[in-house]
């Protein structure tokens, strides 16, 4: 019966041994899987990461391609623009009819602002007799002075705000209408007023400088209509 004791004993050391081996072992082996799988997610990490660098690399060369190429290509139109535009003068500088419809483009202006001048300086003088028409001496004195004035200052609040509409309209029209077609347009239209300025006159007796601020009014309605029907 001892016998028997000391050897289920015995046995049972061994199975406790042999339970903590199996036991060890168990650990062992998690941790090399979890080992494993740490150096598979590193892994997967570098190559997800090298694969972002990689991309980002070629965006970046696509990215530097594109501006060289953008930037050649102004470089290209620009030196052509520029020589047309040499070209363009010289032409302008030899018409005769380009010339004779210039000054008289300038003059014309020059009148018309020149007469605008001289009616308010004539509505000034009639506002300053018509305030020297009134009985009160002192009254009359004050208007004969303010009257003037204030006509002065309203004809130059009207150009002034004449002004603000047109560089109100000059920002919009870079705002919505200059673009490579406008710059297009311009040109080619005051490349043809140079050029075939002695034939548009034999063909229509108007001032070249007028027509070709004409067909740029005619390009603009014809972008508005056009903005307006896409809305």
């Amino acid at each position: 019966m001892l016998k028997e004791n000391i050897n289920l004993k015995l046995q049972n050391k061994e199975l406790q041994e042999a339970k903590k081996k199996a036991l060890t072992e168990v650990s062992k082996i998690k941790n090399a899987y979890a080992e494993k799988i740490r150096a598979l997610d590193t892994k997967q990490w570098e190559i997800k990461n090298a694969k972002r660098n990689q991309n980002a690399l070629i965006q970046r060369k696509a990215e530097e391609l594109y501006t060289v190429k953008k930037h050649t290509q102004q470089a290209l139109n620009l030196s052509f623009l520029l020589y047309s535009c040499i070209i363009t003068l010289f032409n302008a500088i030899r018409s005769e009819t380009l010339r004779m419809d210039s000054v008289a483009f300038l003059t014309q202006t020059w009148n018309i602002l020149r007469v605008i001048a001289l009616n308010v300086k004539k509505a000034a003088i009639q506002a300053s007799e018509w305030g020297s028409r009134v009985k009160k001496q002192s009254l009359a004195i004050v208007l004969h002075n303010l009257l003037p004035v204030i006509v002065v200052l309203a004809s130059l609040a009207l150009f002034g705000f004449i002004i603000y509409i047109l560089i109100k309209l000059g920002k919009s029209y870079k705002k919505y209408f200059w673009d490579n077609l406008s710059l297009f347009i311009t040109f080619f239209s005051l490349a043809g007023i140079v050029f075939f300025a002695d034939l548009i006159r034999n063909i229509i007796s108007t001032n070249v400088i007028l027509l070709f601020l004409f067909t740029q009014l005619i390009y603009i309605f014809i972008r508005y209509f056009k903005i307006f029907i896409n809305k």
